[in-house]
């Protein structure tokens, strides 16, 4: 608990060591009366199936169970998650920011001829590189691996303060606001990242240093809740970084033939995708598939339908000829 309530310490830990890595297999079958089983598989070591970055759904809809096994002399552990689902709905609903969210869509539309369906399922992104740019690109490998710890620190600072600004209690006044946001910007891009690591262990006392012109016109209490509100971004930035080395295959099976989808490859009646982090560190990660089923009955009649008129018409049209 020590780690989540000292953001510092914490983006120390991640950079010293290695993020775990999890594998997930999510597989949807559509039905003919457009209803879809979901059912979501994850494996990896205890520490990575157990942890908040992806969490299995866990309302009375879905059926979960776990297993192990082991593999070159470590345990591997799985979770294995299933249900029969409707319409629309969405994942990992929270005001915590952290967790994967994600929402799929199926839509069922029947025609005369035919029926449609429609599957739409969206990975909310990470805005990583709206948030932290810097950070975001040591994630991606194309930036410094330390050199975004102020970057993040602002961030995180900024949005716990605007938070506690959203409230009554701890309200500043709108340019005692903007005075300290100003202030905190030229504070963290002043400090070199190797003094913020230097200073971990004194952490509060950097917080507190850098609100200290600003003490009398603080709320009591105002440093002390605010380091509390930096937590939840700060899990946030934690599980992007843990997402790192994750990766998903996704695959849907749709009634009937397939008309329209985005996937990466298509095999007798299965749609596959394949994906990791960077395909949703920013933007959403939009996974679609549109299917038709004909109703082999209805188009019979209508051909045998078609053929009885167009016999009557030679019928009558050939009588009106030999009549004349």
């Amino acid at each position: 608990m020590h780690a989540f309530r000292n953001p510092l310490l914490t983006l120390l830990l991640w950079a010293l060591f290695p993020m775990g890595c999890v594998e997930t297999l999510i597989t949807v079958r559509v039905f003919p009366d457009g209803r879809y089983a979901m059912e979501i598989f994850s494996q990896g070591d205890s520490l990575d199936i157990f942890n908040r970055d992806f969490p299995h759904p866990s309302d009375d809809n879905w059926s979960s169970t776990m297993d192990w096994r082991l593999q070159d002399e470590e345990m591997i552990w799985s979770m294995k998650s299933l249900a029969v689902l409707d319409g629309d709905n969405t994942f990992n609903i929270s005001d915590l920011p952290g967790p994967v969210k994600h929402r799929i869509m199926v839509e069922k539309e029947n025609h005369y001829l035919s029926t449609t369906y429609k599957l739409k399922q969206v990975f909310t992104g990470r805005r990583a590189f709206n948030k932290y740019p810097a950070f975001a690109k040591s994630l991606e490998g194309t930036g410094d691996s330390t050199k975004w710890i102020s970057e993040v620190l602002l961030y995180i600072t900024s949005q716990a303060m605007s938070d506690l600004q959203a409230g009554n209690y701890y309200r500043l006044e709108p340019i005692l606001f903007e005075r300290i946001q100003h202030s905190l910007q030229g504070i963290f891009s002043r400090v070199e990242e190797k003094t913020l690591f230097e200073n971990l262990n004194r952490r509060e006392i950097f917080i507190r240093t850098s609100f200290r012109p600003f003490a009398p016109n603080l709320p009591i209490g105002y440093i002390d809740t605010l380091i509390s509100a930096m937590k939840k971004y700060e899990d946030e930035r934690q599980i992007t970084a843990d997402l790192k080395d994750d990766a998903w295959i996704y695959r849907v099976l749709m009634p009937g033939i397939v008309t329209r989808t985005n996937a990466d490859s298509i095999f007798g009646d299965t749609l596959k995708w394949q994906f990791r982090l960077d395909e949703f560190i920013n933007d959403d990660l939009i996974i679609s598939a549109e299917s038709i089923e004909f109703s082999v009955k209805r188009v019979q009649i209508l051909i045998i339908s078609g053929f009885s008129i167009i016999i009557i018409f030679l019928t009558f049209w050939l009588k009106r000829k030999k009549s004349r």
